[in-house]
C-alpha cells in the first residue's frame, strides 16, 4: 500500500515513453515511404528562409513538409504523420495480439522489415 505510487508512476512513465516513441517511429515510417520516390524530397527541396533562419533542403523537408513545425499559421491536419502513427500502432498490436506464442515470429519478421 505504501509503495503504490511508485508502481503507478512507473506505469505512467512506460505509457508516456511508448506514446512518444511511437510518434518518432511514425516519422521514421514517413521517411521510409518517402525514400522510395524517384526524386527524394529532402534532396530536391530548395533552401527556405523562416524568421531569419536559413535552412537547407533537408532541414526544410523535415521541419515543414513532414512534420509541419514551421507552418503555425496553417493548422491543418497532417495526414502523413497520422497514417505513419496508425501503421506503427497496428504493428504493435499485431506484435502483442497473440501474446508470448507469437513473439519469435513477430521479432524475426519485423527485424527483417525494419532493417
Amino acid at each position: 500500500p505504501r509503495l503504490r505510487g511508485i508502481g503507478l508512476a512507473s506505469v505512467f512513465a512506460g505509457y508516456t515513453i511508448t506514446f512518444y516513441y511511437c510518434i518518432i517511429l511514425g516519422y521514421a515510417c514517413i521517411y521510409f515511404v518517402e525514400s522510395f520516390h524517384k526524386d527524394i524530397p529532402w534532396m530536391t527541396a530548395t533552401e527556405k528562409h523562416f524568421q531569419d533562419i536559413s535552412m537547407s533542403g533537408a532541414e526544410y523537408y523535415t521541419k515543414d513538409e513532414a512534420t509541419g513545425v514551421y507552418t503555425f499559421a496553417e493548422t491543418t491536419f497532417n495526414w502523413k504523420v497520422f497514417v505513419g502513427i496508425v501503421v506503427i500502432w497496428i504493428l504493435i498490436f499485431l506484435s502483442i495480439f497473440k501474446g508470448v506464442k507469437s513473439t519469435g515470429w513477430s521479432s524475426s519478421s519485423l527485424s527483417l522489415f525494419l532493417c
